[in-house]
C-alpha cells in the first residue's frame, strides 16, 4: 500500500513533497484507506475493512455528535464543511489525500509568515495539522513522530569548540591553599593538648607550671624496685598506669602527691 501512496500523492497531492505525506500518512492511518479515529481517548472496537463499513460508521457518529478522523490523512469531521467532503467521499484515497494537501498546505502559508525558514515553518505546519496549533503538536509529540517516519532522528550530543566551561567544574578544581608540614598535617599554634606559655615555650595542658630542679641520683630517697607489666616494650617502672605485680597497693603513675622533678644525669668524669 506504501508503493500506492507514493503514486497517489504524485498525482493527487502534487504541492506536498511525497516524504513528507508519506510520513503523515504513515503516523495518521499507517497507511489504511478507511481508518477511523476517534478523539478524546475512546477507540473503536474494530476498523472498518471496507468503504460500506466505513461510511455506516461515519454517519453513525456523526448522528451521535461524536468527534473523529477519517481516510488516510485523518481528516477531522469538523473540517469536511470548508474542504466539500462527506462520508461518501472521504474515504476515496484521492479525495482523502487532496484534502490532506489543502490543510497542510494551508498550515504551511501561515507559518511561513512567522519564520522565513522552510524547516521551522514545516514543523509548525505539522503542529498546526494535529491541532490547529503552532505549538501544541510539539508538546504532545505529534511533529516528532512525524519526523520519525520520514526517518529523521535527532543526533548524538558532542562537544563544541566554543562552549563556555561550567562553573560548577571550575569551582570544583578550587583549593585553598594552606601551609603545612611536610607530612601533610597543618601547621597551629596550639598543638594537639600543648598550651603555649607567654615565652612561647609548650606547656603540658592540665600540668601545673612548675620550676625545673636540678638533683643528682643520690640526691633522691630510695625506693623500691618495681616492675609493671609488660607493654610490648620490656618491663618498665610503674608508669603509664600499669598496675604493679605482688601485693603493691600504689596508685597508678598518673596520680602524685608532689611536684614532679626532672632528674638530668652528672656528666661522667673526664
Amino acid at each position: 500500500m506504501l508503493a500506492e501512496i507514493a503514486l497517489l500523492a504524485a498525482t493527487c497531492a502534487p504541492n506536498i513533497h511525497e516524504t513528507t505525506l508519506s510520513a503523515l500518512v504513515r503516523h495518521e492511518s499507517t497507511a489504511q484507506v478507511y481508518a477511523i479515529g476517534i478523539n478524546k481517548g475512546k477507540r473503536l472496537k474494530k476498523q472498518p475493512t471496507d468503504y460500506e463499513q466505513a461510511a455506516q460508521i461515519a454517519n453513525d457518529l456523526i448522528e451521535r455528535g461524536i468527534d473523529f478522523d477519517a481516510g488516510l490523512g485523518q481528516i477531522n469531521v469538523r473540517n469536511w464543511a470548508w474542504l466539500g467532503l462527506t462520508t461518501e467521499t472521504v474515504f476515496d484515497p484521492c479525495t482523502n489525500l487532496q484534502a490532506a494537501q489543502t490543510v497542510l498546505t494551508d498550515c504551511y502559508e501561515r507559518a511561513l509568515r512567522q519564520s522565513s525558514d522552510e524547516q521551522r515553518a514545516l514543523r509548525s505546519a505539522l503542529s498546526c495539522y494535529n491541532t490547529g496549533n503552532f505549538e501544541r503538536g510539539f508538546s504532545n509529540g505529534y511533529v516528532g513522530k512525524v519526523l520519525a517516519q520520514a526517518g529523521i532522528k535527532v543526533p548524538a550530543i558532542k562537544a563544541m569548540d566554543d562552549e563556555p566551561m561550567m562553573s560548577s567544574a571550575k569551582s570544583s578544581t578550587r583549593q585553598t591553599q594552606r601551609t603545612g608540614t611536610p607530612d601533610g598535617f597543618t601547621q597551629h599554634r596550639l598543638t594537639d593538648g600543648f598550651k603555649t606559655s607567654e615565652d612561647n615555650t609548650a606547656t603540658p595542658v592540665n600540668e601545673p607550671d612548675v620550676t625545673p630542679v636540678t638533683v643528682t641520683p643520690e640526691s633522691l630517697p630510695h625506693q623500691p624496685e618495681r616492675l609493671g607489666f609488660p607493654d610490648g616494650f620490656g618491663q618498665h617502672r610503674i608508669t603509664d598506669g600499669f598496675k604493679p605485680r605482688g601485693n603493691d597497693t600504689s596508685r597508678p603513675a598518673n596520680e602524685q602527691d608532689t611536684a614532679p622533678v626532672i632528674v638530668t644525669a652528672e656528666p661522667p668524669p673526664v
